[in-house]
């Protein structure tokens, strides 16, 4: 049974203080979209499934120290879920907004997208 506390709203929130957004570059053309919740917690994730969809995985490795799951969305899964959790986010609004932004970039404009995550990395380095 899916909890019904588990909406948009409640899920920006909880990606706001767990969430991590990621934009890699990818070729010389694009960037790869990933968005990823890491829990200790399984039952968790597996109820934001669920509703949103993703891919959980058991983290493991010789440096874990914990048994940690990871719940990860790539490529578009990722980006539609970054626009439907945009509206509701407040801390990482900023991100969320840069994020969308850096899939739709073209090839030819990309220098100038990538001096701008520079610039958006320093500003959170020194807040």
């Amino acid at each position: 049974m899916i909890p019904k506390h588990v909406t948009e709203e409640w899920l920006a929130g909880f990606f706001d203080g767990e969430g991590c957004i990621g934009l890699q570059r990818q070729g010389i053309y694009g960037y790869y979209a990933r968005l990823q919740l890491v829990q200790k917690d399984r039952e968790i994730l597996e109820n934001i499934q669920a509703v949103f969809g993703g891919h959980l995985h058991h983290c493991a490795g010789p440096k874990t120290k914990y048994k940690t799951w990871r719940l990860a969305w790539h490529g578009k899964d990722a980006v539609q879920l970054a626009a439907r959790l945009l509206p509701y986010s407040r801390c990482k609004q900023d991100q969320f907004t840069t994020f969308l932004e850096g899939v739709q970039y073209p090839p030819k404009e990309r220098a100038t997208f990538d001096q701008r995550l520079r610039e958006q990395k320093r500003e959170v380095k020194a807040a």
